[in-house]
């Protein structure tokens, strides 16, 4: 839990709420690994964060993954 927390707020630094495609970068191996933690992070009902996903699809095949949907991590009350 501890784990999960310090990555949450890492990438809060502050705020309420940070976009997924500010947090995730071009590093798809690192980005995966994030994306799990946060999915972990979501799915853990005592820790007070929660992902929100929009119905945007973002396609840009120069970069890697291809597809980037749009969310948000947020720090719930």
């Amino acid at each position: 839990m501890e784990r999960l927390t310090a990555v949450a707020e890492s990438l809060l630094a502050g705020a309420s709420r940070v976009s997924l495609s500010e947090a995730v970068g071009d590093d798809w191996p690192s980005a995966r690994r994030l994306l799990a933690d946060l999915t972990t992070i979501d799915l853990r009902p005592e820790l007070p964060y929660r992902l929100t996903w929009s119905d945007d699809l973002t396609i840009d095949p120069a970069r890697q993954p291809a597809w980037l949907s749009h969310g948000h991590l947020e720090r719930t009350p």
